[in-house]
């Protein structure tokens, strides 16, 4: 679903264009790179550039003004991709690129949540999100590089939590591990009862 814009805020849209969503072009004198023909032009992946209105009453009513309609096939992976945008100063090929950077970032905040277990930003300003990711960054990089020089067993989460648990011990870092990991063993961790 399209999010309604105030029309006098310069925001941007960029997105991908659902499946199975209908739209209706304008005249055909509104096509902004000939359609079709763009590709003819030596543009990479680049195979529709035009401009839509949206067909639906409640996508109408949602975004009433016209779009931009970029249908683009990444040569990497070989899909094809929709994205719908109201920039229409832009070239086809830096809405794609745009759009494929913006996917990189989501990838990014998904190492973060995975990787270095921020549950929460600790401040609002920009300069303390900046700051609490760098540390985590810091910290994460340093665990990995004691992993590798000490050829430590665990995996980085475990790392982690043993030195979160035990940040305070005077004990060389490979025999902390290893005595966590010999106290990890001893616990089972499947303490499912078998059925059969």
């Amino acid at each position: 679903m399209l999010v309604r814009l105030v029309p006098d805020c310069p925001a941007t849209l960029l997105k991908r264009s659902p499946e199975k969503g209908k739209k209706a072009p304008l005249p055909p004198g509104t096509i902004l790179h000939g359609g079709y023909a763009a590709g003819k032009q030596g543009l990479a992946g680049l195979r529709s550039d035009q401009s839509i209105l949206l067909a639906t009453a409640k996508s109408k009513l949602a975004y009433p003004d016209r779009l931009r309609r970029v249908s683009y096939r990444d040569p990497e992976t070989d899909k094809y991709l929709v994205f719908l945008t109201n920039r229409f100063d832009l070239p086809a090929l830096t809405i794609a690129e745009i759009y494929r950077k913006r996917w990189m970032v989501e990838l990014f905040f998904k190492w973060i949540k995975q990787n270095l277990s921020i549950k929460h930003f600790f401040g609002n300003s920009i300069n303390a999100v900046k700051s609490q990711i760098w540390i985590a960054v810091c910290v994460y990089l340093i665990v990995m590089i004691a992993r590798k020089r000490l050829n430590l067993p665990a995996s980085p989460q475990i790392l982690l939590n043993i030195f979160e648990v035990n940040m305070f011990e005077k004990i060389p870092i490979d025999q902390l591990v290893t005595d966590a990991l010999l106290r990890f063993d001893d616990y089972p961790t499947d303490n499912q009862l078998n059925l059969f």
